[in-house]
């Protein structure tokens, strides 16, 4: 005979032993995350439910881990991040040196969001073609990763990628990143081959390619997208005349210090919003025209236009560089 008060008890028995199944499930997780860590922090053992380990935090009344958040804790040995519990959607794993080995990308939780493992020794190759479709913001800066990066496969609602300062090399192809991506910041590495910015995301605000060794022509300079800010091409190999009349009327930075470019610049069309422009360490010559910028941008263009080849050819010379012989710049030599 169907008795509604049985039916009830038996539903509160299996959701107390699901929710009693996922804690066991969760735990088992993060001892695994942590087993090969030895300075464990003193919660981070059997005996500790999940979310009353440091760190660690529940979602509402489920019990379950939604994100782990291990930041400046000087942490020493290996974390297992194939082993974080399934309903995380935020790691934050920042500033351990001591924490080494490889980090393997491709089994981290369906609903992850934010990946944040900056600043730690993390080793070995990464797989970008792999990641949660969830993920948005992936920042591995500073670390010891190499190897070659895939960008085509990249989750559709990334909008940060920070893989700065490690070790990757080879070519990369900026052509299918996704079209949420605001941010790219790739500085500090060894990657090389073409450049090509001509099919960049329309919602890329900030591109950083500081030192590393792309080399050939910029391809694409009328193309870049318009919500663009900042370009950060210093030391590199690149070579060719940039084309700067066509640039984003949102720009305010740019740098192309240190490469070689060569050729005449016509800097009439710059940005009105551009607060620098980074020109030194190239081999730009010729006569070059400037009208109506900034102060911002002119004091820091003056500044890094001593010792080039060229004439400051300037329809404003009480403003611009006027003290340019006094201060080294080398006036009107000829390409």
């Amino acid at each position: 005979m169907f008795h509604p008060c049985g039916t009830l008890l038996l539903l509160l028995i299996a959701s107390v032993c699901s929710s009693s199944s996922s804690d066991d499930d969760d735990l088992a997780r993060l001892l695994i995350m942590v087993q090969s860590i030895t300075n464990k922090d003193p919660s981070w053992v059997p005996a500790t439910p999940p979310c009353e380990w440091s760190g660690v935090q529940c979602v509402g009344g489920s019990h379950r881990v939604s994100s782990v958040s291990w930041m400046v804790r000087f942490l020493v040995g290996y974390v297992n991040l194939s082993s974080v519990p399934t309903q995380t959607t935020e790691i934050s794993i920042v500033d351990n040196a001591g924490l080494t080995g490889p980090i393997d990308l491709t089994r981290l939780p369906v609903g992850l969001t934010f990946l944040g493992g900056y600043n730690n020794g993390f080793m070995g190759t990464i797989d970008l073609t792999h990641l949660p479709s969830t993920l948005e913001m992936l920042l591995l800066g500073k670390n010891s990763l190499h190897g070659i990066l895939d960008l085509t496969k990249l989750p559709p609602q990334m909008v940060a990628l920070a893989l700065f300062t490690n070790a990757f090399t080879g070519p990369v192809n900026l052509s299918y990143l996704p079209a949420t991506l605001q941010r790219l910041e790739l500085a500090e590495n060894a990657l090389s081959g073409l450049l090509d910015v001509s099919r960049l995301p329309p919602s890329l605000q900030v591109l950083q390619l500081a030192f590393n060794n792309f080399s050939g022509e910029v391809i694409g300079w009328h193309s870049l997208p318009a919500n663009i800010t900042i370009i950060d091409l210093e030391e590199n190999n690149l070579c060719g005349t940039p084309d700067l009349s066509h640039l984003p009327s949102l720009l305010t930075t740019l740098n192309l210090q240190q490469n070689n470019f060569t050729g005449m610049l016509d800097l009439r069309a710059l940005p009105v919003g551009m607060v620098s422009l980074v020109l030194e360490g190239n081999s730009f010559c010729g006569n070059m025209t400037l009208s109506s910028t900034q102060e911002g941008t002119l004091s820091t263009l003056c500044e890094s236009l001593k010792g080039q080849k060229m004439c400051v050819g300037l329809t404003k010379p009480a403003v611009v560089c006027p003290t340019a012989l006094q201060e080294g710049y080398v006036l009107c030599s000829p390409c």
